[in-house]
């Protein structure tokens, strides 16, 4: 059986740039229709346009998730389940399971810190394989959208090299014995009440 010139994975990495062009074109049809006028045309073109306008946002806010696995490990996300592998750490959560989402530092890499209600938590990095898939995860959860997402993923951490680090024992599959084990704590993008109440996100 021969091998795919393209890895499935990086096929699905670059979906994204894919849908930037998909919605560009979207777009030119839908104005091209306005341009053209008519009872049918018109009104047919200003919903594509919209449409195109919607579609073109969001992919360019999923790209920030595009990472083509440069980091370790691989990430799946099916059925409300994220699932993460790498050589020296993984782990699986369910997202009805998350009470938190944080983004932190280790080592010079950042990962999203993914805690659920029985305080087990879950580290993946942003530039894992596959890590492009958590934005639609995440903004199936309530409260959290988009917008948020990329916030996150443009915070700088203040003071890192200076920073306390913090050891945290039900990191998942993480050595933390070692001095470059401890994680910097970034800003909480998403939290949930325990009692569930309303998702509580921190400005």
């Amino acid at each position: 059986m021969t091998r795919p010139l393209i890895r499935p994975e990086a096929i699905e990495s670059l979906r994204p740039w894919w849908e930037v062009v998909l919605s560009i074109s979207l777009g030119i049809v839908g104005l091209w229709f306005l341009w053209l006028g008519g009872l049918i045309l018109g009104p047919l073109g200003g919903v594509a346009s919209s449409l195109a306008a919607f579609w073109l946002l969001l992919a360019l806010r999923r790209m920030k998730f595009v990472t083509l696995g440069q980091g370790e490990g691989v990430v799946e996300v099916v059925e409300g389940q994220v699932t993460y592998f790498s050589p020296e750490a993984g782990g699986v959560i369910r997202l009805q399971d998350l009470i938190e989402i944080r983004i932190t530092l280790r080592a010079g890499q950042r990962y999203w810190r993914l805690m659920q209600d029985d305080d087990d938590t879950l580290y993946i990095p942003l530039a894992a394989l596959g890590a492009e898939r958590l934005f639609d995860a995440f903004t199936s959860l309530p409260g959290l959208d988009s917008i948020m997402l990329v916030r996150a993923l443009n915070e700088k951490f203040k003071g890192e090299g200076t920073a306390k680090i913090f050891k945290d024992p039900s990191a998942q599959g993480f050595n933390l014995a070692s001095s470059s084990g401890g994680f910097i704590l970034g800003s909480v993008v998403w939290k949930k009440d325990r009692k569930g109440l309303l998702p509580f996100v921190k400005p």
